[in-house]
């Protein structure tokens, strides 16, 4: 979802279409409560917003082995390899 906001934003089409296609091949992960209380940990350690430390828990948790992100604040994660990338400067 979050990655949808700024293209439906800017109605970047090409964009809706490639994340479209690159999630055709997503997993969907269930959520423990557990994870919650992880998230709080990841937040402080890795200095993310609450949101973004769930995502994490959750990317942990189920033993995803990369985080693919557009979001900067991704960019040095410890907690798993980060795949980030730079939109900045596509076409």
């Amino acid at each position: 979802m979050e990655v949808f906001y700024k293209p439906y934003r800017n109605n970047d089409t090409v964009l809706i279409a490639l994340y479209d296609e690159a999630f055709t091949h997503k997993k969907i992960l269930r959520n423990y409560p557990i994870l919650l209380k992880e998230s709080l940990r990841v937040m402080r350690t890795e200095r993310l917003k609450t949101l973004d430390a769930l995502h994490v828990s959750l990317a942990v948790h189920h033993g995803c082995g990369q985080f693919v992100t557009a979001d900067a604040d991704f960019k040095r994660l410890a907690a798993l390899p980060a795949l980030w990338i730079n939109l900045s400067r596509a076409v």
